[in-house]
């Protein structure tokens, strides 16, 4: 019974396993890994603001602006819905195959930094083109601007996936192993959080357009988006070629050290209480 207590009491007042389950969080907020936590914390949020926003938003934009064009135009717009789809969502090949390479010749923040930045262009870019086509992004030369329009959707939505897998290799990086997995936790929670209010954000919107707002303007949300996620990135610290954790501070790494060495009088208790248990059973 003593042994028990020990195993799960230390000095007779910390509770081992509990020091085990939080040690990770708080090596999270340690100074030297804090502001890296937030960095990243903030592009997640930004970037999954942006792309599923955008993402949710283009099918209705392609939508409302061919209920202006003549029918012979709407039916042929209608009929290309699958395609525009198709080509959107086959632009995520380049953009795998292009940062796979990128994430190591040029590095993690680079690639998205020029991700992050592409699609805030992109998205500006598909802004000015409705503005261009119908004066409030409806109407007008739609169906002669549709090359553009699809074009801009698909480089957006190839840089967005670049950006993603420099930011998924940047967030597992940036922390050694006794936090990496509440770290990405931490971060999957955040990019959730960062979808639901970008396709919120993108919906309430949506429901002003037609009012005040233009057809174009939840593509200027995104843009905006897309912005902070690259200045919350250019804060980031990169990865490639260093050793998982190093640069951390010697204080920064008192809660790694105590999470092992919760895990090592755990483990040396029970290792001398099986050694007492044999010793017992060679002297019977």
């Amino acid at each position: 019974a003593k042994g028990k207590a020990q195993l799960f009491r230390r000095d007779g007042k910390k509770n081992v396993f509990g020091s085990r389950v939080f040690a990770p969080a708080r090596a999270l907020a340690a100074p030297a890994r804090r502001a890296r936590f937030l960095a990243l914390a903030a592009t997640w949020f930004a970037l999954s603001f942006g792309w599923y926003g955008t993402m949710l938003w283009l099918p209705e934009y392609f939508a409302r602006s061919s209920a202006d064009v003549s029918h012979e135009s709407r039916e042929r717009v209608t009929k290309r819905v699958y395609v525009e789809n198709l080509l959107v969502a086959l632009a995520n090949l380049p953009g795998n195959l292009a940062s796979a390479y990128s994430v190591d010749a040029v590095g993690r923040v680079r690639t998205l930094l020029f991700g992050t930045c592409g699609a805030c262009a992109s998205a500006l870019a598909f802004a000015g083109i409705a503005l261009v086509a119908g004066g409030d992004g409806s109407g007008g030369d739609f169906e002669k601007k549709w090359v553009a329009f699809v074009l801009c959707a698909s480089t957006f939505n190839a840089l967005s996936v670049g950006g993603w897998n420099a930011l998924d290799l940047l967030s597992a990086e940036s922390f050694p192993t006794s936090s990496r997995a509440t770290a990405m936790g931490a971060f999957g929670a955040v990019g959730r959080v960062g979808a639901f209010a970008g396709t919120s954000a993108m919906g309430l919107v949506g429901v002003s357009v037609g009012g005040e707002a233009p057809l174009y303007a939840p593509f200027l949300v995104a843009a905006a988006a897309m912005g902070i996620a690259a200045l919350a990135a250019g804060r980031a610290e990169e990865t490639a070629g260093t050793k998982l954790g190093a640069g951390d501070d010697d204080d920064d790494d008192d809660d790694d050290d105590r999470l092992r060495g919760d895990a090592g009088d755990a483990g040396a208790l029970l290792g001398r209480a099986a050694l007492r248990s044999s010793a017992e059973a060679d002297t019977a």
